[in-house]
This record gives C-alpha cells, sequence and structure tokens, in this order.
C-alpha cells in the first residue's frame, strides 16, 4: 500500500477559486432536480456541496501542471 496519496495538495486561492467557480452549478442542479426529493434548502445545500467536493477532488486528482512543477 502506497504511502502517499496521489491526490496533489492545492494552494488555498485555487481552492477557493474552484468552490466559487462551480457553487452556482451546484445551486442551479439543486434547485432543478434535488427539490423533487427534499426540501428547497437541503436541495440546494446538499447539491453544492457536493459539486464544489467533486470537483476539488478531480483537480487534486489531476496534479500538477507542467508549468506548475518546481
Amino acid at each position: 500500500m502506497p504511502d502517499r496519496s496521489r491526490l496533489a495538495p492545492l494552494d488555498p486561492v485555487t481552492a477557493v477559486s474552484i468552490a466559487v467557480a462551480v457553487a452556482p452549478v451546484g445551486y442551479l442542479l439543486g434547485w432543478l432536480f434535488v427539490v423533487h426529493l427534499v426540501p428547497l434548502a437541503t436541495a440546494v445545500w446538499l447539491s453544492t456541496v457536493l459539486v464544489i467536493v467533486v470537483s476539488l477532488l478531480g483537480v487534486a486528482a489531476r496534479g500538477p501542471r507542467d508549468d506548475e512543477r518546481p
């Protein structure tokens, strides 16, 4: 089993930028689709958090680009 995670660390500015960029998508998904399953506030909150987490994991799994490596 590897000692290190395969996820690359993200700097705080990148993490916040990603969260701000994808939050409207999560809000829209919650408002359009998830609201049929749970109340509106819960649907919007859950879908927004889910979209942010998935996008952060996706960027961290991708790792740094060639121009970002030291």
